[in-house]
């Protein structure tokens, strides 16, 4: 059915302590069972931002101030389950891209709006490469999300990787990948952007 949005079930195990854990797959968990058909989306997508790394045009930095703007209203309404301001920055079309899932708009708010707030949850955005032409945007940075749970603390870090697209003067996500960094793998060294 063309443009349909499959769905799975949550996998088996434990989720992370926060809102996402039905959307996040931990990186590399079913690769090895993956068809090179399923993949081979995610990777060409992740290979965008590279395309920035050998850039030697500057991005606009008024477009980069306003897309970190956006990135850190988007975490904050994330954070405080404002699905309101999450309408507002993912445009109507936006998918959210794991490793063996999509997900359309409402059920990625629904999913990071459930249950209540947790106050001790945080993410930290790091590491951003832009690439910029016109009217379209890729962003591609770590997402370092903290918490407690059970009095201890813990961490997870993810690649993240947004297309934003401006129509009539306002920027939008049309899509997002995130995909879980192993535990074992050391911190991404500074991209240049």
């Amino acid at each position: 059915m063309a443009g349909a949005i499959r769905t799975a079930r949550p996998e088996a195990g434990r989720p992370p302590p926060w809102g996402f854990d039905r959307y996040i797959i931990e990186a590399g968990r079913h690769a090895a069972g993956m068809k090179i058909s399923r993949l081979l989306p995610l990777a060409l997508f992740a290979l965008v931002p590279l395309l920035a790394l050998g850039s030697s045009t500057e991005p606009d930095p008024s477009v980069v101030s306003t897309l970190t703007a956006l990135e850190q209203r988007w975490v904050k309404a994330e954070l405080e389950h404002d699905a309101a301001t999450l309408r507002e920055i993912l445009d109507e079309r936006f998918l959210f891209i794991g490793l063996t899932r999509v997900r359309s708009r409402e059920a990625f708010i629904a999913g990071v709006t459930s249950g209540p707030v947790n106050p001790t949850l945080s993410q930290t955005l790091t590491d951003r490469v832009f690439l910029i032409d016109g009217d379209t945007a890729v962003l591609t940075e770590i997402d370092t999300v903290r918490s407690t749970e059970n009095g201890r603390p813990t961490e997870s870090r993810y690649r993240v990787t947004t297309t934003y697209l401006c129509r009539e003067g306002r920027w939008r996500a049309l899509a997002e990948v995130m995909v879980r960094i192993p535990p074992s793998a050391p911190p991404a060294a500074g991209a240049g952007g």
